[in-house]
């Protein structure tokens, strides 16, 4: 049995502070750099082949680059939150990389050779943290801090990164302090307001503590709520969305789900002088309701619970339907990877993205929202399979170009990329079998790099030949169809499977099935051996129901007997077979007569 991390929770009561302080901008280097990162040394682009990317167990994605703690910015600290940036104007990717006492800055526009830019600390005054929490709206970044003491709210401008060659210390744009410390910081980027959330001192303490960013330099407080429907009122995390989902009572209103320990908390907050509550998902196994993400779609509710797992043999991801607000319902709970404290999940293309602390990365397949299937994975501390809070903290799958960010806390940061084939199940499969013929046509509802699908036949022996192949189209994030017609199948009965080709050749079987194949009203199969001394083999296949026969004659047209006569039905193979051990030397004639057809086909008896 996997031990279990001792859990610590540390709440710290701040005195207020002013809401706003300007704090210069600051100059001059980097911090000094770590000396000693034990973990692993740092690797370049490396692919995930045969289960590894270098020492990290993988399956369909692929190491880009990793930055270790001492090549950002060093010293002990370990990693926590990340997000990521994309400049508008210049097209530059960035990684905002928390730390326990600073945000370092990657510029990853090229993810094999990522650039680290330098450092904004904590600031001055507050204290290093294991937790640390990133969002980003236009181009600001907003930092908090959980029991870091007066630590408030930076505010950083994000295009101060551009034309850095050299690490340098930065300095906030602004810091809010209408709170001491947070532990999330929570960004509806769309109404341009903030949420801090389980903040500790000032105003609002614990709950939702609203924050108009809508000028970053000049944040606002803009009202506060704490759920009383919970003991302490306190959230750990949220998402705020304008809601777009089918739930048409509460379409174009902005919406927090919030993770409040014991269940979910559902509240509109388009006032924020009049928070209207809604709903509450609660289930009899929770042990720390932790965060979550809705589906692009806003359907579904994806949730993790951080605690399960001290009670719990397996790690698990909640899905709830979300399709009224008022009244959310747990419909599935499904085991994502290996066992490990989950702990920070996101939702993008279909995906669900989870950073699961001693099993890494976990990648699902959601396009079946109730039947999520995993499809790839990376794990960042193959020497530590324990229940613990080791490993993975969050994930960043947003950027445009694909790469995906990972932090590990004493790994590093980690740019991924998926690979292979990630494609969903099939949505249909259909044939149509008109004599020798064969016409197949299949619908994909998601595909990621399939440079073609091919039909092939499978021999007893295992081993296929491509009948016929069709082009993949590459990716698509929408359901695709697909045909094509072979005449390439023999007669009667064939294994056949669907396989999807990747544009490196890896090769995934999407469906195997058995076809029947008569060509015209019917296929007799000559025999088998001939000559023989002892015994043949015949075979009739028939494309309709019906009553038939099979004789014996010699060569004078005698009879020599009937070798079957009965009903025979479509995909039904008729096998007989002939003894002629009692036969005199010569040819005789095996005669097949149906409905509408009579066959003959010659057999020699050799002595």
């Amino acid at each position: 049995m996997k031990s279990v991390s001792a859990w610590v929770l540390s709440v710290l009561f701040l005195s207020a502070a002013p809401l706003m302080a300007q704090v210069p901008d600051g100059k001059g280097a980097g911090p000094e750099e770590q000396a000693d990162d034990r973990a692993y040394k740092s690797l370049s682009a490396t692919p995930c082949l045969s289960g590894f990317a270098g020492p990290f167990p993988c399956e369909n994605v692929d190491l880009l680059s990793r930055l270790t703690r001492a090549e950002l910015g060093g010293g002990s600290a370990r990693l926590n939150d990340l997000w990521g940036w994309e400049d508008p104007e210049t097209g530059r990717r960035y990684v905002l990389q928390g730390k326990e006492d600073a945000t370092a800055f990657v510029d990853v526009t090229d993810p094999e050779a990522p650039v680290y830019l330098g450092l904004l600390p904590l600031r001055q005054g507050a204290r290093a943290s294991v937790w640390r929490d990133i969002k980003v709206r236009g181009e600001y970044a907003f930092i908090v801090a959980d029991g870091a003491g007066n630590h408030g709210m930076q505010v950083f401008d994000l295009t101060r990164l551009r034309n850095v060659t050299t690490p340098r210390t930065f300095a906030a744009s602004t810091v809010y302090e209408g709170f001491g410390s947070a532990h999330n910081v929570v960004m509806n980027e769309e109404t341009g307001f903030a949420y801090a959330v389980g903040t500790r001192s000032g105003n609002c303490p614990l709950g939702l503590h609203m924050i108009d960013v809508s000028d970053p330099v000049r944040p606002v407080f803009a009202g506060c709520h704490q759920d009383e429907r919970f003991s302490r009122g306190y959230t750990h995390d949220a998402q705020c969305v304008v809601y777009t989902g089918p739930d048409a009572t509460h379409q174009g209103r902005e919406i927090c789900i919030g993770s409040n320990e014991s269940a979910l908390s559902i509240v509109d907050v388009t006032d924020k002088s009049q928070i209207r509550q809604l709903g509450v998902g609660t289930y009899p196994t929770s042990r720390y309701v932790h965060q979550g993400w809705l589906s692009e779609d806003h359907r579904y509710f994806y949730q993790n619970d951080e605690g399960d797992e001290r009670v719990n043999p397996r790690t698990r991801t909640l899905v709830w339907d979300v399709t009224d607000l008022d009244d959310p319902t747990l419909v599935l709970e499904f085991n994502p990877g290996p066992e490990a404290i989950d702990h920070n999940l996101y939702t993008h293309e279909g995906l669900l993205y989870e950073a699961n602390y001693t099993s890494g990365l976990q990648v699902m397949d959601i396009i079946s929202p109730e039947d999520p299937v995993r499809v790839a994975y990376f794990d960042t501390t193959p020497n530590d399979s324990q229940v613990s809070f080791n490993g993975a903290w969050t994930v960043y799958p947003y950027f445009s170009d694909g790469t995906v960010a990972l932090s590990s806390r004493s790994e590093g940061l980690f740019l991924l990329r998926l690979t292979g084939i990630l494609v969903s199940r099939l949505e249909s499969f259909q044939t149509r079998v008109s004599g020798d013929e064969v016409a197949i046509e299949w619908t994909m509802r998601r595909q990621k790099d399939v440079t073609r699908y091919e039909f092939e036949l499978v021999r007893e022996d295992g081993s296929a030949e491509m009948l016929a192949s069709v082009d993949g189209g590459g990716d698509a994030l929408d359901r695709q169809s697909f045909s094509l017609v072979t005449s390439a199948l023999p007669p009667g009965r064939s294994q056949v499977r669907l396989v999807a080709v990747a544009s490196d050749g890896q090769r995934r079987v999407l469906l195997e099935d058995e076809l029947f194949v008569v060509p015209g009203t019917h296929f007799v199969a000559a025999p088998w051996p001939n000559p023989t001394g002892s015994r043949a083999r015949v075979s009739l296949l028939v494309a309709n129901a019906q009553d038939v026969t099979v004789e014996l004659y010699d060569e004078a047209g005698r009879r020599v007997g009937e070798l079957h006569g009965g009903f025979l039905k479509p995909e039904e193979e008729l096998r007989l077979d002939v003894d002629v051990a009692g036969l005199a030397a010569g040819r005789y004639w095996v005669r097949f007569t149906g409905l509408n057809f009579t066959a003959v086909q010659p057999l020699f008896v050799a002595r």
